[in-house]
């Protein structure tokens, strides 16, 4: 049974797109918007400041579709951005996309029945990796996807995002109430903006769904931390670690939740690890293999963590220029 042809709502759902300097990407990007088998969204680009040809682009996109509504800013970061766009939203039902990335053109459908089905504050789906665009042009989504919509408490969300299971800390991917990014503000000037805030909005949700299919499509570029130069503003990510600790502790208390956060911890550390390899930092390396075997217990013993993931941490523990030596066989 499809799911389109027994629709019994038409809500307005807003998608917003910051954009900075990805003149290259930035059509492909709005065009999977444009295209979406749901057709009542409001696209709004907001222009924080490009200085290469992504204003000029946006305007002519906003000309071919009433439905995107641009807005150009000074330069202020992701964070500035994202949440200048939820002011601007009409509806209070809101997504994000990353301009150099792309949702599947049964995205908001997909996402907007489950919502209406369960009546929840945020869905969650997960995060693929691309090299290239390949947008399905003919999809249905059948009554069945909708049933298999997993509910979570928070302690089982918080937990899911953390092993990164079904969905990530990423804000894109999900639909979510715009109160809670009201509440919740992505955090100006900083960087990991979303690891800084999606447990606030977890923790004020009341019903959260997971969805098993994969609607958002990602590009590793060279400006992320897993392929970037090490970057001393990279460390702020253990004030926001510390930040989780804190909430989690104050409004929690679970040991379960606690092992899952740690397990993050480990993960984020060895990706900062890797941006220190890279500029031969073998001393810095010494902090990040203390960081991790604080938690060894919590990652090692652990049956959510692969034993290949278990592997390059016992690797990088023991030896950090072997496993960057295997590393960059690996990537070459």
């Amino acid at each position: 049974m499809i799911v389109r042809d027994f629709i019994m709502s038409n809500k307005l759902i807003s998608i917003i797109v910051p954009i900075y300097n990805v003149e290259q990407y930035l059509t492909k990007c709005v065009e999977s918007l444009i295209n979406q088998t749901y057709k009542n969204i409001e696209i709004i680009l907001v222009d924080d400041g490009s200085t290469d040809n992504s204003g000029i682009i946006a305007d002519r996109l906003a000309k071919k579709d009433a439905r995107i509504k641009i807005f150009h800013k000074e330069n202020g970061g992701l964070s500035d951005a994202r949440n200048y766009g939820v002011n601007k939203a009409s509806s209070d039902l809101i997504m994000f996309i990353d301009s150099d990335d792309y949702y599947e053109l049964f995205a908001v459908e997909y996402l907007v029945r489950v919502q209406e089905r369960y009546n929840s504050d945020l869905v969650a789906s997960g995060l693929e990796s691309v090299n290239k665009y390949n947008i399905f042009k003919d999809i249905n989504i059948y009554e069945k996807d909708i049933d298999e919509a997993l509910y979570l408490t928070k302690e089982q969300a918080l937990e899911n995002m953390f092993y990164a299971k079904s969905f990530s800390s990423s804000a894109c991917g999900k639909l979510i109430k715009k109160d809670l990014l009201l509440k919740y503000p992505y955090p100006k000037g900083k960087l990991f903006e979303d690891m800084a805030t999606t447990y606030k909005h977890i923790h004020g949700a009341d019903r959260i769904y997971s969805v098993p299919i994969k609607v958002y499509k990602y590009f590793k570029r060279d400006g992320s931390i897993v392929n970037s130069k090490f970057n001393p503003a990279y460390l702020y990510i253990f004030d926001i670690m510390n930040d989780i600790y804190k909430f989690l502790n104050e409004n929690y208390r679970s040991s379960s939740i606690i092992r899952a956060a740690n397990v993050r911890n480990v993960f984020l550390s060895m990706e900062l690890g890797n941006t220190m390899l890279r500029a031969n930092m073998y001393n810095e390396v010494k902090n990040i293999q203390k960081r991790i075997l604080l938690y060894k217990y919590d990652f090692f013993v652990n049956s959510e963590v692969s034993f290949k993931n278990k592997l390059k941490a016992l690797m990088f523990i023991i030896s950090p220029k072997f496993y960057n030596n295997i590393r960059k066989s690996l990537l070459s």
